[in-house]
């Protein structure tokens, strides 16, 4: 890729990339609102049974939900939309500071959720990413490496650990 580094193909993989990392992060995040708000959501259910107007509780309730849903749908595509575009801006300056955020994917062989805590991880440090980007640190891409090391080796822990071991 170092010899393609500008090219319009690598350009244009780059933004698909980026397109996808941006849709998987909102998706895997609103799917793990809508499952915490859900287990909350029937505990709610099994107390209002007990009320004297369960309809109207009900109600209200649902208009709740609905509103806090989309006041969180509100704020995580404009920060994820944010994040992407400060990945993309680094890339087009320092394609070379990505290249282990790349190589992690790669390790991580299309695994969703390795994935997300990946981006999560990219996400929280990167201010210290930026920092790093505008003094022109050229040891930044360390702190991805880092991030994509412990990511993977949890993966890798936890895939040994659910591997049936055939009796011994």
């Amino acid at each position: 890729m170092k010899e393609l580094d500008g090219s319009a193909a690598v350009n244009t993989a780059r933004e698909m990339i980026f397109d996808r990392m941006e849709y998987l992060m909102v998706e895997k995040a609103l799917a793990s609102y809508d499952a915490g708000s859900t287990l909350q959501a029937l505990n709610v259910w099994k107390r209002m049974k007990a009320l004297t107007d369960p309809n109207g509780a009900a109600k209200d309730f649902t208009l709740q939900q609905v509103e806090a849903r989309e006041k969180f749908l509100g704020t995580l595509v404009p920060k994820v939309k944010g994040f992407t575009a400060n990945l993309l801006a680094i890339a087009e300056e320092k394609p070379h500071f990505l290249v282990p955020l790349f190589d992690a994917y790669n390790m991580l062989d299309g695994d969703v959720t390795s994935m997300y805590q990946l981006n999560n991880y990219v996400y929280e440090s990167l201010g210290a990413i930026q920092q790093a980007f505008i003094k022109g640190d050229e040891t930044m891409p360390n702190l991805i490496v880092q991030g994509s090391m412990v990511t993977t080796t949890t993966d890798l822990v936890c895939y040994c650990y659910s591997y049936p071991s055939n009796g011994r």
